[in-house]
């Protein structure tokens, strides 16, 4: 790959480079589909292999299992004759004598009494004792049969021992008929065949002690195989297994036989993929040749495509100098569209001072000035609107200059120490004397931001900025003792319309445009900006200028603290008042005691003009309305305010949450259900419809539900319906919210 991008870098032609990449184009394809192909061929060889070790394996254990039942029938037979039950030894020898014909893998068989001795024997050697082997003691027991693999005691060789039992006229077990076979002659009866060159069958007891394989002589002790990987393996159960033994890869299919015995079937993997290596070798001489056709097929087509391609990228550089003009166009018609809008939004706030000068009711007055603050509000999303899009587009201009930032420090220091002051807040501002190379104008408007967030989001009433040097770089940095950021929202708080649930009162959040502006001048500028945050302390954002002179020195002046050298490492210490513990309260009283519509924050309940002692729910004057306790959840606050002042107007109890965790904490401390639950479909911790079912088992029951959402997306509308939801879309009319609230509220009546 480095080969082939050093290739494209190279100053050729676009035939060599159209060659290039229909070679890509056809060849990564084709060697996809050959890889996919040749794991296909791997998987169908590996099944097949599967499938005859399958069968051998099924084979040898119904052929074990065939020669156990042989011996155990022929001994049962045998033990169930009127001569061993009589226990006497002539006639037991003589029985012996004529079993052995029947039996003739058995080097002895012999017969024992209940006290362990030999009682007939058909080697014709001196009684022996065997009331110590393990056969002995499960016959005694009472079990059908005993099998043991051992040392025998006569032959001194690994040996099988298969033993019945001989009962006598009474029912009652009189001795055992006992036959012993060595290993040998049990690999001659039961895996004497083959699967190909190197396939075998092998039978191992459930200890791990080897009984038979062709392969391997029994006649020098038992072979203790509890070490090797395929007892590992049947230790896992029946299956099919790959695994290494001595450097060899090996594929077996294990199964247990009816007496408790291990049979593998095994193979060597080579022999076993044989024919996929075959086949792969084919593959690869077919892809060899196919790429050389690709290759030839690939250059003539480059060749033809070349001179096309030339009149083409002529053409699309003309294109593009079209589609510029036109994105300055757009800028322009954006430019000319925010001067309108911004021109009926001054008007507005210009009527609403005036009418405030006319009233003299502070409720009113509170009224007006959430007007005028939407209005604002709306005025700076317009304004900062048209300086993306002049971002954007790159028609924003740009002086940049060496200039020492000193006065700029000094200017915003004022400028947002009135601010500052007004909030209780410490503005402190170093003194810098360095020289750096930036836009002045633009550089201010960074900064800016940074101030207005400081000032707006400080718990411990403390603001610093100062600057320090990193190598060339100039690093401005300003420090607030905010409730900090999560690092997974660093990124996320650059772009459009991204507010965090800070803590801070919502009233005093932003449009969420601020730090758009700050990320797409900082790109313009090519300087770098970043933040650090502690959760809980505060956090510090920065931007990063070239430098063209250190001069950084000089006292602290009366409003500000040392220069760039003594800004803090760590986020600095700073004591704030405790915030009050009152998780909600009635926001808002004039001089006479009543409430003032529309100043309600989050959290807090807002009673409806009128005082009455009648219970929520209760209804006067004819209006289903009055005396209904309706809670809003809503994030933003300019529509908390206006919902509280509209139904607080209509005679309604009304209590206001911005967060569903604030909605949750109301219900614990209120848990008395309201009439009807008015929802925002987005809230900064989740979304609305999933705080529902949360909200009804705080209240113990299930209340009327209004989503009001500006979400236009259809699945939300049906989502509401579905669950017997009302829905308006944003913005609300309110003659329409009045309708579909009493509404719901009457279906809620009619089915109680």
């Amino acid at each position: 790959m480095t080969a082939l991008r050093a290739l494209w870098r190279l100053r050729a032609g676009i035939f060599p480079r159209l060659l290039i990449a229909l070679l890509l184009v056809a060849l990564l394809p084709l060697t996809a589909f050959w890889q996919l192909e040749r794991q296909r061929m791997i998987d169908n060889g590996e099944a097949e292999a599967q499938q005859r070790l399958e069968l051998f394996a099924d084979s040898a254990v119904q052929h074990v299992d065939d020669w156990m039942r042989l011996n155990l029938s022929v001994l049962e037979l045998a033990a169930g004759q009127e001569a061993m039950r009589t226990m006497s030894g002539p006639a037991q020898q003589q029985a012996i004598a004529g079993l052995a014909p029947q039996l003739p893998w058995a080097y002895l068989i012999h017969t024992v009494n209940l006290k362990g001795w030999n009682v007939a024997r058909s080697d014709g050697r001196p009684a022996n004792w065997y009331g110590d082997r393990e056969y002995f003691k499960e016959l005694v027991a009472g079990r059908p049969y005993g099998i043991d693999v051992q040392i025998g005691r006569t032959s001194h060789l690994p040996a099988l021992i298969v033993a019945v039992p001989i009962m006598s006229r009474d029912g009652r077990l009189a001795g055992m008929l006992v036959e012993a076979t060595t290993l040998d002659h049990v690999t001659q009866a039961v895996t004497s065949a083959r699967l190909g060159r190197t396939g075998h069958v092998y039978i191992m007891t459930n200890s791990g002690r080897l009984i038979a394989d062709r392969g391997v002589s029994m006649l020098h002790g038992l072979r203790d195989f509890r070490s090797r990987p395929v007892y590992a393996a049947a230790r896992r159960g029946d299956g099919f297994y790959h695994y290494r033994y001595r450097g060899a890869a090996k594929v077996a299919e294990i199964r247990h036989t009816d007496f408790g015995w291990i049979v593998v079937a095994q193979q060597q993997q080579t022999e076993s993929m044989a024919a996929v290596s075959q086949a792969s070798r084919y593959a690869w001489l077919l892809l060899a040749l196919t790429t050389l056709a690709v290759t030839l097929i690939s250059a003539l087509v480059a060749r033809g495509f070349a001179g096309r391609i030339a009149r083409n990228t002529r053409a699309l550089e003309a294109a593009r100098a079209e589609a510029e003009k036109a994105n300055r166009s757009k800028t322009s018609f954006v430019a000319a569209a925010v001067h309108d809008l911004m021109q009926p939004l001054n008007a507005a706030r210009m009527f609403v001072d005036a009418a405030r000068a006319r009233l003299t009711s502070a409720a009113d007055r509170e009224v007006l000035s959430g007007i005028d603050s939407a209005l604002e509000a709306e005025d700076e999303i317009l304004s900062t609107l048209l300086d993306i899009s002049r971002l954007e587009s790159g028609t924003f201009e740009v002086h940049e200059r060496d200039f020492a930032p000193g006065a700029l420090f000094e200017t915003l220091g004022r400028e947002f120490g009135i601010l500052a002051r007004a909030r209780g807040i410490e503005l402190r501002v170093a003194r810098c004397s360095a020289v750096i190379h930036s836009d002045e104008a633009l550089l201010r408007r960074i900064l800016q931001n940074y101030l207005s967030n400081a000032v707006r989001y400080s718990r411990r009433r403390r603001v610093l900025m100062g600057c320090r040097r990193i190598g060339g770089l100039l690093r401005i940095e300003v420090w607030d003792s905010g409730p900090g950021i999560p690092p997974e929202h660093h990124k996320r708080i650059f772009l459009e319309f991204q507010r965090l649930d800070t803590g801070a009162q919502s009233n005093e959040r932003g449009a969420g445009l601020g730090l758009a502006i700050v990320e797409r001048i900082a790109k313009r500028l090519g300087h770098r900006i970043g933040l650090r945050s502690w959760l809980g302390r505060g956090s510090v954002f920065f931007v990063d200028v070239p430098l063209v002179r250190d001069v950084t020195r000089g006292q602290e002046s009366a409003a500000m603290v040392p220069a760039a050298a003594t800004l803090p490492a760590r986020m600095p210490a700073a004591s704030m008042p405790a915030p009050s513990a009152t998780g909600a309260s009635v926001v808002g009283a004039s001089a006479s005691g009543a409430p003032l519509p529309g100043a309600a924050g989050p959290g807090a309940s807002v009673n409806p003009p009128s005082s009455r002692s009648e219970p929520a729910g209760g209804h006067r004057g004819g209006s289903l309305l009055e005396g209904s306790r309706v809670w809003s959840v809503e994030d933003d606050p300019q529509v908390r305010q206006s919902v509280a002042a509209l139904l607080t107007g209509w005679g309604c109890e009304v209590v206001l949450a911005a967060t569903a965790a604030e909605a949750l904490s109301l219900a614990e401390q209120n848990p008395s259900a309201p009439d009807l639950l008015l929802l925002d479909y987005r809230l900064p911790d989740g979304n609305g419809p999933a705080l529902v079912p949360d909200l009804f088992r705080r209240w113990g029951a299930e209340v009327p539900v209004m989503i009001v959402s500006a979400e236009r997306n259809a699945a939300v509308r049906e989502q509401a319906q579905e669950k017997g939801w009302g829905f308006l879309a944003k913005p609300v009319n309110p003659s329409k919210l009045r309708a579909a609230v009493t509404h719901l509220l009457l279906k809620n009546a009619a089915s109680v």
